[in-house]
């Protein structure tokens, strides 16, 4: 197992949870799906870049087949901390 691996129980069953982190920047505009009074959809919102914490989750078995996966994008890094913490109690 490389760094970023361990050995958990999924499934009353042993498998290998695979984490990985990067620092991401969102930079497109927001789309709300609403509309206006007439029934038209609001037009996109442009705004500032958002600094973001992308944390991907594996989980594989021995042979490395795909058992789950997950993602979280997330401006708080408690949270991806604390739910890569969720995802090893597994």
């Amino acid at each position: 197992m490389g760094k970023g691996s361990q050995k958990i129980k999924y499934k009353n069953k042993f498998a290998i949870l695979k984490v990985a982190q990067a620092d991401v920047t969102l930079e497109r505009t927001a789309k709300p799906k609403t509309f206006d009074k007439n029934g038209k959809r609001v037009k996109a919102i442009k705004g500032e870049p958002l600094p973001l914490k992308l944390t991907c989750t594996r989980v594989e078995n021995d042979e490395g087949n795909l058992l789950a996966q997950w993602f979280l994008l997330s401006n708080n890094s408690s949270l991806s901390k604390l739910y890569y913490g969720m995802a090893i109690n597994q």
